[in-house]
């Protein structure tokens, strides 16, 4: 028979005692929901005052808020950076939808966690909320989604107890700074509803949680970004005359065109990248001054019709041409890729070398219409333009060199089909000789005290004597064939 004094039987009470409560230690705490009031600690006000607002561009309502929470931690960049980090191809023509910001705000170490969070009760949507107000609590924003006819970012940034009011930047609207909504109204807005194949409805909300990052990061230096592109094409789409023209982003140019989607990117690839590819490898260091659009017209009713129905009048050259004013270069491309290489080297005589003449910036396009490449680097060859050249110098009707050189722009083209020829096939003799990137290059240099180039040229030619330089020179020409 078992015995127990009075102390033994103090010891059994207490120990009956705790073990409800050893209970309750032991077993793992649930997370709270809504299904109860939300807690003192999540009716409590906050606001992130240091997190700016941010006006978003088309379409970029996840990237003006993502900038907005890197330059809270005192980067210098803008919703463009945000979307050069996700990858997105420009040739889309739109900003970034949710996984696509999730990526690129990764790329900047953002650690978003969770973002997509079932929202079939309220109290799975109240869940989320007490997340977010943690988070503002702690200093984090958090980018959501309010979803009706379309996806729209805005990006939490305290709330308002007194009134149970979120506080958010819209950057859908100009004045979109610190915006207040009550609580379930936001929420709701927040639920966003699909069907599954079977039929069967659920709801789920997006909320990308801002935590960490990186505070080093800078722009890109480059001319013109990913996110460039990205608003041009979109803006591009919107002029295209029908569903036959197709986008192929050849950088620093887009190329459009209704050949067929195959020809268009061929042509980019193979006479575009190349032409510009070579261009820059001898003579220049900066893109154009502007995204450029290369329209690319099958046939000449094409293009025809187009050049009145984009830019309002017909073309006055039966080929193709650069127009600064439409940002544009226009071609039949059924005419062949000599005038589109030709037409190409302009703009970037436009942002390399301002001060250039009309006779070297024609002589330079043209001797590049006809081309090929010798030991990696682009040749002009002989072409159409030689037989008027030659008939020219036989009736011993062309100008000299220096008359050449001094045609103002009015002067050059009013002689048009001599001037360009004498000027291409002196820079073909150039280049025939090894002297035409010298002579370039010293032109540029010596441009604001020799504006025609003329006294360049004597002394990249090592002569004084430009009349027997001449008929040397003609003689040269002459005995060219094509």
């Amino acid at each position: 028979m078992l015995h127990c004094d009075q102390r033994c039987w103090t010891r059994i009470r207490l120990l009956l005692l705790a073990l409800p409560i050893l209970w309750l230690l032991s077993t793992p705490h649930l997370p709270q929901t809504a299904a109860a009031t939300l807690a003192d600690d999540d009716k409590q006000s906050v606001h992130l005052n240091q997190v700016p607002f941010i006006r978003k561009k088309p379409d970029f309502g996840g990237e003006a808020c993502g900038a907005a929470f890197l330059q809270s931690l005192g980067n210098q960049v803008d919703q463009d950076f945000v979307f050069d980090q996700s990858g997105v191809s420009p040739t889309l023509g739109r900003g970034c939808v949710t996984s696509e910001l999730v990526t690129a705000l990764k790329a900047c170490r953002v650690q978003t966690g969770d973002v997509w969070f079932r929202a079939n009760s309220s109290q799975q949507i109240r869940a989320v909320w007490s997340q977010i107000h943690t988070d503002l609590i702690k200093g984090r924003p958090t980018i959501a989604v309010a979803k009706k006819d379309a996806e729209r970012f805005v990006l939490v940034t305290g709330y308002d107890q007194q009134n149970d009011e979120v506080i958010f930047h819209d950057p859908n609207q100009d004045d979109g700074a610190d915006q207040k909504q009550d609580l379930s109204a936001f929420l709701d807005s927040m639920r966003l509803r699909s069907v599954d194949a079977s039929g069967e409805e659920s709801f789920q909300v997006v909320a990308i949680r801002c935590r960490g990052g990186k505070t080093n990061l800078t722009k890109s230096q480059e001319r013109f970004s990913d996110a460039d592109y990205a608003q041009h094409i979109r803006q591009l789409k919107t002029r295209l005359p029908n569903d036959e023209f197709s986008i192929v982003l050849q950088k620093p140019f887009v190329v459009v065109g209704d050949g067929g989607a195959d020809k268009v990117k061929r042509t980019a690839e193979r006479t575009v990248k190349w032409a510009v590819d070579c261009i820059k490898q001898d003579y220049f260091q900066r893109d154009p001054l502007h995204i450029l659009d290369i329209w690319l017209f099958k046939n000449p009713e094409s293009y025809q019709r187009h050049n009145v129905q984009l830019f309002g009048s017909k073309p006055t050259t039966p080929f193709g041409y650069y127009s600064s004013q439409h940002r544009a270069l226009v071609m039949d491309i059924s005419t062949g890729g000599g005038t589109l290489v030709h037409e190409i080297v302009h703009p970037f005589i436009e942002s390399n070398f301002v001060l250039c003449p009309s006779w070297f910036n024609e002589g330079l396009a043209s001797l590049y219409e006809q081309s090929s490449s010798r030991n990696g680097r682009i040749i002009g060859l002989t072409n159409w333009r030689l037989r008027g050249l030659q008939k020219t110098i036989e009736a011993e009707r062309l100008a000299t060199f220096k008359e050449l050189c001094e045609t103002s722009t009015r002067e050059f083209y009013r002689g048009a089909g001599t001037n360009y020829a004498q000027a291409r096939y002196l820079c073909y003799y150039l280049q025939e000789r090894g002297l035409l990137n010298k002579f370039y290059h010293a032109f540029v240099k010596n441009a604001q005290d020799d504006p025609s180039g003329y006294e360049t040229l004597q002394s990249v030619l090592g002569t004084e004597d430009m009349g027997s330089f001449q008929e040397k020179w003609e003689a040269y020409v002459l005995k060219l064939k094509f």
